[in-house]
């Protein structure tokens, strides 16, 4: 997951008996949009804040939790964690299932806001190349209109759009498919 808001993250999104054997937790740290700082803490309990450019070692365990995320400055640090993640993962598996890798990015406005449509194209272009090798499945939310002018350049680079709105008390979703243009139509969306 990268966690691209400024907020507090939910990171525990899954129930015991669906969480998965592995996951990376990628905070996008831009100094402009959080107010979070990175910090990694010695073996001898103290904190020291750190800059440096964000990377999966060999020495961490492969199960890295929502507690110690690593943080990435840039963009380009996002692409490099995602694809370090992802061949950690692959190294780890040595087969993966198809759906078995999932990335979530929780909004792209961030890094629409700092790098501009162009770069952000660019970086999904081949973070979702990343996944399609292996598989894989992304979740990438941006909250916009669907009418806005991004949508419909970055609609090209995803198998399906799903889109949400509120109606009265009630929540609906729609899914279209973007090789021929198929559409699920408004669909209620359960309560929890």
């Amino acid at each position: 997951m990268v966690s691209t808001a400024s907020d507090d993250v939910d990171t525990n999104l899954y129930p015991e008996q669906y969480r998965p054997e592995s996951f990376v937790h990628i905070e996008y740290a831009n100094q402009a949009r959080c107010t979070q700082t990175a910090a990694t803490t010695s073996e001898g309990g103290q904190s020291a804040s750190t800059t440096a450019t964000p990377s999966i070692s060999a020495d961490e365990p492969s199960t890295t939790t929502a507690t110690d995320p690593v943080t990435a400055e840039t963009l380009a640090d996002v692409g490099i964690t995602i694809s370090e993640a992802i061949e950690r993962f692959e190294d780890d598996a040595r087969t993966l299932t198809p759906g078995e890798v999932r990335l979530g990015i929780t909004t792209l406005m961030p890094f629409l806001e700092t790098y501009g449509r162009e770069t952000v194209f660019q970086f999904l272009h081949l973070i979702n190349g990343r996944i399609r090798a292996v598989n894989g499945m992304g979740h990438i939310h941006l909250p916009v209109d669907e009418n806005a002018n991004i949508v419909s350049v970055l609609t090209p680079l995803f198998d399906a759009t799903i889109e949400l709105r509120e109606r009265g008390d009630s929540c609906q979703e729609r899914w279209t498919i973007t090789s021929g243009d198929h559409t699920s139509g408004w669909l209620p969306m359960p309560r929890e």
